[in-house]
């Protein structure tokens, strides 16, 4: 399913953009409007994280050709899966998360990183099993 694969493509991207706007959000504010757009509309968290369990659920079980049935997509899925939770606890949360301290900025930038990696590694190589 290839359009399962472009739109998993596209979850992750904007996942992570989320993820590195405290980072980089000064030099392109495009970013912050967007995460202020998310942390300011109930239904949109609640959107996002409900697409974000039915991406996590269907790409387990519908892989990539030639990727097995039961295990799809493993690493893929387990990014979307924490980043549905990240969804729902900002939706949980009702509150913008205004991220100030250094160290979270940075912890939630390597996160950014490695969604980034995977996205990459998954749109050039998607036929790998595992990956």
């Amino acid at each position: 399913m290839m359009q399962l694969w472009l739109i998993i493509l596209v979850y992750l991207t904007y996942t992570g953009l989320i993820y590195i706007t405290p980072s980089i959000g000064i030099y392109n504010p495009t970013l912050l409007r967007i995460r202020d757009y998310l942390f300011n509309h109930d239904s949109y968290k609640l959107f996002m994280m409900i697409l974000g369990y039915i991406l996590t659920l269907l790409s387990l079980l519908c892989p990539i050709k030639p990727g097995p049935i039961v295990l799809g997509d493993f690493l893929v899925s387990v990014f979307l899966f924490t980043s549905a939770l990240n969804f729902t606890l900002i939706y949980i949360n009702k509150e913008p998360s205004i991220v100030i301290e250094e160290k979270i900025i940075k912890r939630h930038r390597n996160y950014a990183i490695i969604i980034f990696i995977v996205t990459f590694l998954h749109f050039l190589l998607p036929n790998w099993v595992i990956l």
